[in-house]
């Protein structure tokens, strides 16, 4: 948040589940990740460069420039130490991270999805947890 210039910064210890609905998922597998959560919300939004910079775990752009707190490569890493998968919308995507390459489809490491109306509908499921932050942060 602080290197992409954010000014507020909330989080949000969001005890629903989001996980009763059947479909609406990009993979069933996503189910059990469908809450309780702890949401992060910032004002800031993904460059171009960010979102590809994000698909280089531990290889940081950001490496060397001093005015970055991801200069050193572990930013968004630290975020596996509160779950195993990891999720995030900004501008009209949503990127979805599973090192485990367990619950994606095709057992991927992580995908980017770009929202047109048609995936918003498509994965409603998905989504309602980050409308449901997106209402309390306001």
């Amino acid at each position: 948040a602080d290197d992409a210039g954010a000014r507020r910064l909330c989080l949000l210890a969001d005890g629903r589940s989001y996980a009763a609905v059947k479909g609406g998922l990009l993979d069933e597998r996503l189910r059990v990740w469908q809450g309780p959560a702890v949401c992060a919300f910032n004002d800031a939004e993904f460059s171009d460069a960010d979102f590809e910079g994000i698909c280089r775990v531990g290889a940081s752009g950001k490496r060397g420039d001093a005015s970055k707190i991801g200069q050193y490569g572990l930013g968004f890493n630290a975020t596996y130490h509160l779950s195993d998968v990891v999720s995030f919308v900004s501008r009209d995507r949503l990127c979805v991270f599973d090192p485990h390459e367990a619950h994606l489809p095709g057992n991927l490491p992580g995908l980017q999805l770009k929202l047109g109306d048609e995936e918003l509908s498509r994965y409603s499921t998905q989504l309602a947890p980050f409308e449901a932050a997106a209402a309390a942060f306001g």
